[in-house]
Parts: structure tokens; sequence; C-alpha cells
């Protein structure tokens, strides 16, 4: 399992999360996750933030086809915090085991939810699709 590094950006800094997103989500795709709209309409606030994940292999490597504020870290999952749920999108190859235990650290326990990611140690909610958690007792 390759190591994540999550970063959280300013909406000044989303271009990079937002063409990564726009790649792993088809136009026909069903409703739920997170699709480059959702960020879109978040980003109309001043204080908006997007969680980007990315290969921790690549940190800190120059890639000279970027921007220069930006290794050669590849993307592997777009999130947002949207009230108490954190919906995210993530490659279609990503770990979301890694994800999930990186994105638990977003997430008050008993009240957030996960849109996208199976956090450890919350059930999941038989109302939903598959893939998402609510809250819900931690087994740690």
């Amino acid at each position: 399992m390759p190591p994540v590094v999550r970063r959280t950006l300013s909406r000044f800094d989303t271009p990079r999360a937002l063409r990564a997103l726009s790649v792993w989500t088809p136009a026909d795709a069903p409703a739920g996750g997170l699709h480059p709209g959702d960020v879109g309409w978040l980003l109309r606030h001043a204080d908006a933030t997007v969680h980007l994940w990315v290969d921790a292999r690549g940190t800190g490597r120059p890639d000279p086809r970027l921007d220069p504020r930006h290794d050669a870290a590849a993307p592997v999952a777009v999130g947002i915090l949207d009230g108490r749920v954190l919906r995210v999108t993530a490659a279609p190859d990503a770990d979301l085991g890694a994800l999930a235990a990186d994105a638990e650290e977003l997430l008050v326990p008993g009240n957030d939810w996960s849109d996208g990611l199976p956090v450890p140690g919350w059930h999941p909610d038989p109302r939903r699709r598959p893939g998402s958690c609510c809250p819900g007792p931690r087994s740690r």
C-alpha cells in the first residue's frame, strides 16, 4: 500500500485537484461521491478548502510539466467537508483503506459522516450506497 499525504488547499490552489477529479468522474456518473461541480459550488465561499491526497512517493521531487509550486506527487483522491459529511472521490486504482485511515482525522466521531470512503471503525449505513459510512461507535 503506497503511503498517501493529504494537502489542504485554499480555493486558489485547486486547479490540479479539479483536473484530477474531472478525469476520475465520467460525465454520466451517478449521484453520490464528489464531482467537479461540487467543488466549484464550495469554492464560492472565501474560506473554502479542498483536500487533495497524493502519492507520498512523489513528494519533494520537482516536475517540470507542473507549476513550480507543485511537485511530482500524483493525485490519488480529492475531498471536501460538506457540513458534517466528508465527500471524497478517489482515483480508480487508489487504496481506499490508506485514504480512509488518513481521512478519519478530519471527522468528529459520532457526529460526522463519510461519503466515498470506508472509514475504519465506523459502521456502514445500509440505506446509503456501498463505500459510504456514517457515525457509529469506534472499534478502537
